[in-house]
């Protein structure tokens, strides 16, 4: 299947601007929310400092990655595109395990990887151009694999669907009901009209697969309505993360949350505001100056995390500063758990709005290498938070 061009354009452009802001406006009114003072605070409670051994290429920081933290098991997967392998860590004792190589040419091949979710403590899904693989991370064998963009059975409304997510917030396992749901799109609309942000584009798909067999459903996952109104490039693509036998869905470029339950299929507004970007006017969509103004000049939101034991949901944001294209103040918004109120909080860190992760109790962010001149070329560091 052929992708559209313009996502190629805006994730490019992702790209650049991500490396630009680790070396390195929007006027909105919010309704249907009250900002008060929630007692609550997130604070560091912790950095933890893993040593990575010289054999391993290491990072600065991981923006693909997954975390499993329980009473069996304490690991971090990452993947590091630099030896093209899934590094593996113990965040209990804080000590490297072992590194898988990826194969990136042959019959197991999967050049790239742009999202990973782990489905247990041994083994991760990883999404790649093509293909999702299941990868047993005891011993690199790969369990199971399913070519995306491939010869497939599919109903007429995934005829032309391509699964496809610039970041890993958009493909995840679900625990509960042991599905894998990826964003996407229908390839034979074109993104620059109105007509892709409209009520017909489905978002996210649902993959049920067996040993033998594999079926694909479209859920009823569509843009905010006010999305038409402009392009939004690379902010376009939605956030989905886990929230006990739903889904929370959010975009880049807007405030409002939605929640999608796997029970009864319904799709239902948590939060819905006018906090959104303006966005590019559909005739100039193919502009690299306007996509970079754009990029420089957003509130860029992330996912919206649950703190399930707090009953609360956290979410990273840049704002950018007036006067400094290019440079964002970086913050957190905590909301209560009906979204009726909110509150920012500030402080001295960096992060990546899509590199920060839940484990339901704790936020985890992974240190970028300028913050505070102190990272060490041999160590990974990540920084957990939490509610007091």
């Amino acid at each position: 299947m052929k992708k559209n061009q313009n996502n190629f354009l805006g994730c490019a452009l992702l790209s650049i601007i991500l490396l630009i802001c680790v070396a390195c406006n929007s006027n909105s009114t919010v309704k249907n929310l009250e900002v008060i003072s929630i007692q609550e605070n997130l604070v560091v409670l912790d950095t933890l400092v893993i040593k990575i051994p010289d054999s391993v290429a290491a990072l600065p920081t991981y923006l693909v990655y997954d975390l499993i933290l329980d009473d069996d098991s304490n690991r971090f997967v990452g993947y590091n595109p630099q030896s093209h392998s899934l590094d593996i860590f113990d965040l209990a004792n804080q000590e490297y395990i072992r590194t898988i190589p990826l194969q990136k040419q042959g019959p197991d091949e999967i050049p790239s990887i742009v999202a990973l979710s782990l489905g247990s403590k041994d083994d991760v899904y990883l999404l790649g151009d093509n293909e999702i693989q299941l990868v047993d991370i005891t011993n690199g064998m790969i369990i199971w694999k399913y070519n995306i963009n491939g010869k497939r059975s599919l109903s007429d409304d995934l005829a032309n669907y391509q699964i496809f997510t610039p970041d890993n917030q958009g493909f995840f396992f679900h625990q509960e009901s042991k599905k894998i749901f990826a964003v996407g799109y229908h390839n034979d609309i074109n993104s620059c009209t109105p007509e892709f942000f409209g009520k017909e584009n489905k978002l996210v798909v649902e993959i049920d697969y067996s040993k033998d067999s594999v079926s694909e459903k479209l859920l009823n996952i569509t843009y905010p309505k006010t999305a038409t109104k402009s392009y939004q490039s690379f902010l376009q693509y939605p956030y989905l993360r886990t929230s006990g036998d739903g889904i929370l869905i959010s975009f880049p470029f807007s405030e409002s949350v939605y929640l999608f339950n796997l029970a009864d299929r319904s799709y239902q507004s948590l939060l819905e505001t006018n906090n959104e970007q303006n966005g590019i006017p559909f005739a100039d969509c193919q502009s690299p100056e306007a996509q970079f103004e754009h990029l420089f000049n957003s509130i860029h939101f992330g996912s919206v995390l649950s703190l399930n034991s707090h009953k609360l949901y956290v979410r990273p944001v840049w704002t950018p500063k007036q006067g400094e294209p290019g440079s964002f103040n970086k913050l957190f918004r905590i909301y209560n758990s009906t979204f009726s109120s909110s509150k920012e909080i500030e402080g001295n860190w960096d992060f990546m709005p899509q590199a920060v992760q839940s484990d339901g109790e704790h936020i985890y962010m992974p240190m970028l290498d300028n913050a505070k001149g102190i990272i060490n070329e041999d160590s990974f560091y990540l920084i957990k938070l939490g509610i007091i």
